[in-house]
């Protein structure tokens, strides 16, 4: 039996060398462990419910749909605005890999990889002018590239790309009909090839994948959140570059980012709406009206469930969106409407919520050495 029972100091009764909790100790340490519970849910829920952003209109791309061998089985079309395809974040962490290739049909693939860049600069012979020094078509290329990588600034964004020295791998077995064949995921997570495209199109980018869950860059996904976000999954893309064009430079910056704009999921707004090639939102078809959207990808307000809206008239778009297929305007930089649709496929959490999440989890932690100690 234990006797001898008296309070601590700290309200605590100590007992034969041990302590037992009084009530009010009890009291306070549930009090505290459900503060912090409910300022870590209180956190998370913030990544939802965090007020939506006013947008324009962004179009969404399909996936050349493959199978569990890679090998192409049909397209997958993006129908809702939730299932557009985007990288998933296991294929984001360290950068998506690319590397330079020449295509040809002479070899299995249809790919030859090209050992630098200064290779793959080599296979564009036509130009309008001087031809650039290879430092100036290098400066592009990476310009190009880190349009995509600074659309969140001043906050770092999910995007990175990570040269390698990789082989490249193409399933296009004929650039001009997307007659696909072979495997399609072999290679870097994309390949950019130099093509003879004639004149069908100055670039030309499939994207290969299915139709699996991805893992938003949030934290969240749709297994992990009851059922938002049910959006194909990118797997791999071959990115074609015109050898046959009379190239400018600032017409090959424009080009290829606009290429990297499809590989990272965006469809052409000015499209055909519902088509093979993109699928296009907006609540109507004036550019200067804007659309209710959360750019973190989770809250779509007054969006029709399908895409209803025609896309938008050339002129109407020609030089206010880079992911315009048949502009004639050589944008170098990202419009609100590009990046809407960037924000939306890669959402990332509001500094403010991040702050939050930490400061619950923090709690949590203490909640826990508090009843350790």
């Amino acid at each position: 039996m234990i006797s001898n029972f008296k309070p601590d100091s700290a309200g605590n009764i100590v007992a034969d060398g041990g302590m037992l909790p009084s009530r009010r100790g009890v009291r306070r340490n549930v009090a505290r462990r459900c503060a912090a519970l409910l300022l870590t849910f209180a956190a998370v829920g913030m990544t939802l419910l965090v007020a939506p952003s006013s947008v324009s209109a962004f179009a969404l791309a399909p996936v050349y749909g493959v199978d569990q061998n890679g090998v192409f089985s049909g397209m997958v079309l993006s129908t809702t605005i939730d299932d557009g395809p985007r990288w998933d974040t296991t294929s984001l962490n360290g950068g998506l890999t690319y590397n330079f290739g020449l295509w040809s049909s002479t070899v299995p693939n249809h790919g030859t990889t090209l050992s630098n860049i200064a290779d793959f600069f080599s296979e564009f012979p036509s130009w309008d002018g001087a031809r650039p020094t290879l430092n100036d078509f290098t400066s592009a290329v990476n310009s190009a590239m880190s349009t995509w990588t600074t659309a969140w600034q001043p906050s770092n964004g999910p995007l990175a790309f990570a040269k390698t020295s990789d082989a490249v791998g193409s399933g296009v077995s004929n650039w001009t009909t997307f007659a696909l064949a072979g495997n399609n995921l072999l290679g870097n997570d994309i390949d950019i090839f130099a093509a003879p495209l004639g004149t069908t199109a100055d670039g030309l980018t499939p994207a290969f994948g299915n139709g699996d869950d991805v893992h938003l860059t949030n934290g969240f996904g749709f297994s992990s959140i009851g059922g938002l976000f049910p959006s194909s999954k990118i797997l791999g893309v071959d990115l074609a570059l015109n050898t046959n064009e009379l190239w400018t430079l600032p017409l090959f910056q424009y080009v290829l980012t606009h290429e990297l704009g499809h590989a990272l999921g965006l469809g052409d707004v000015d499209a055909f709406q519902g088509s093979s090639s993109t699928s296009f939102w907006d609540t109507d078809t004036d550019i200067t009206n804007v659309m209710p959207i959360n750019m973190r990808g989770d809250v779509r307000d007054g969006l029709p469930v399908t895409p209803t809206i025609q896309p938008l008239a050339t002129n109407v778009a020609n030089g206010k969106i880079l992911m315009c297929s048949t502009c004639g305007t050589t944008l170098a930089s990202l419009k609100n409407d590009d990046l809407a649709g960037i924000h939306f496929l890669y959402p990332v959490p509001e500094p403010g919520t991040l702050a939050l999440l930490g400061v619950g989890l923090a709690g949590l932690g203490f909640s826990r050495r508090r009843k350790a100690s």
